[in-house]
């Protein structure tokens, strides 16, 4: 079985499966027909989402043919933010919920963003579910999108451990099973995982909001060692999140 394979329910003619059973692995969503209401004899557009499980209508096409070449271009699995975070930590490895665009018919497509950074980054600007533009517009593919050149990772470069007085819980070099994510410092709680720049995770035991003059209050993040680390309302804080 393909990932492009369709499946027809055998007990009504309103619904096909992309991918296979709604219970395989390899299922990617499926159009439904509409039969009452308003939108009546249209198709309605479900592409899967992977890390909730569920359905989620992105679109409404005329016909059936329109329906199915939709939810073929949602890619499975989905996309990486495309925020660059530092030199240190690379790219936003969190999983694209937004992309911006721009121009008549929604053509020109902007920077795709995760929760996190979609909270601050180009809040002005026009956004739709990624899965909605991959129906409307096309499947993106790394030459359609901003970012200039390769995605960067985490290069790991090594840390002089006698520099500093608080060690941290994991350095910035060895987080072998640990994967990178963000949160917004609001969110920030007991015993996360903050990386510093360059040295590593250190681990909040507690948060304190603190009153700046003239300026946002600062999330104070008191871990290890007497380590602090902060940030304003919404800012994207990196975290490490330890392994299942």
């Amino acid at each position: 079985m393909t990932m492009n394979e369709w499946k027809f329910n055998p007990h009504t003619d309103t619904i096909q499966y992309l991918g296979g059973w709604l219970t395989d692995p390899t299922y990617r969503g499926c159009i439904v027909r509409e039969n009452s209401g308003r939108r009546a004899g249209t198709w309605a557009v479900r592409p899967r989402d992977p890390w909730t499980e569920v359905d989620h209508t992105a679109m409404y096409a005329e016909t059936m043919e329109a329906a199915r070449a939709a939810l073929e271009n949602v890619t499975p699995g989905g996309h990486r933010c495309e925020v660059f975070v530092s030199q240190y930590l690379g790219h936003c490895p969190e999983r694209a919920s937004v992309v911006t665009y721009s121009g008549i018919g929604d053509q020109f497509r902007g920077i795709l963003l995760c929760p996190v950074h979609s909270v601050k980054v180009l809040v002005g600007d026009p956004r739709m579910s990624v899965e909605r533009w991959e129906a409307k517009c096309g499947a993106i593919t790394h030459e359609s999108g901003p970012i200039v050149g390769d995605r960067v990772t985490p290069p790991m470069a090594p840390v002089r451990r006698s520099d500093f007085l608080s060690r941290p819980v994991v350095w910035g070099d060895d987080w072998e099973g640990y994967t990178l994510g963000m949160k917004l410092a609001q969110r920030i709680v007991r015993g996360d995982l903050v990386m510093f720049h360059g040295t590593g995770a250190f681990e909040v035991n507690s948060v304190d909001v603190v009153p700046i003059p003239l300026d946002e209050p600062l999330y104070r993040f008191n871990c290890n060692g007497g380590a602090t680390y902060g940030g304003t309302y919404n800012c994207a804080v990196p975290v490490l999140n330890p392994p299942l």
